[in-house]
């Protein structure tokens, strides 16, 4: 018996994989784009922000991910999957308070769209755990391992 509570238990305990068996695709947020502090394109990593208020939420951490750019005017996919990295959290390092996604596009620039997102709606699937929210103790401890995280993902979309 496939339940929605039995998925929305699995996602809830970070079994993204078994979910998205039941699913029959991919689980993924859809929200619009909000405009943060901007402290991740300070550190070199803007990130597309979208609040988690109404969500369900999986385990706190940083995700390899993928997004596509959804139209406003017909809801139709603007573009292909995005290789990205997601982190779900409260930034501790910075003092955030709400539960948050935020998604850095790896490589986004070199895409043919328009790169101001915000008031866009975005659909982001969360693909894999990569490790647990943190905070630390600067910013350019942060960004080092981010850095290690992007390239992670890389590896992991094979860029």
């Amino acid at each position: 018996i496939i339940s929605s509570q039995k998925i929305r238990n699995l996602i809830q305990n970070g079994q993204l994989k078994p979910a998205n068996d039941l699913l029959g695709r991919n689980w993924c947020i859809t929200g619009t784009v909000e405009k943060g502090k901007q402290q991740g394109r300070e550190i070199g990593f803007p990130t597309a922000n979208v609040s988690l208020k109404n969500f369900l939420k999986p385990p706190l951490g940083v995700y390899v991910s993928r997004v596509k750019l959804i139209s406003s005017k017909n809801s139709e996919i603007c573009n292909d999957w995005l290789p990205s990295i997601s982190n779900v959290g409260t930034r501790p390092t910075v003092s955030g308070n709400s539960i948050n996604l935020e998604t850095h596009i790896i490589n986004f620039k070199q895409n043919n769209f328009n790169t101001n997102l915000y008031e866009k709606r975005i659909k982001v699937e969360l693909i894999e755990f990569l490790r647990p929210e943190k905070k630390f103790e600067s910013l350019s401890e942060l960004q080092k391992q981010i850095k290690v995280d992007t390239k992670r993902a890389c590896e992991f979309h094979k860029l």
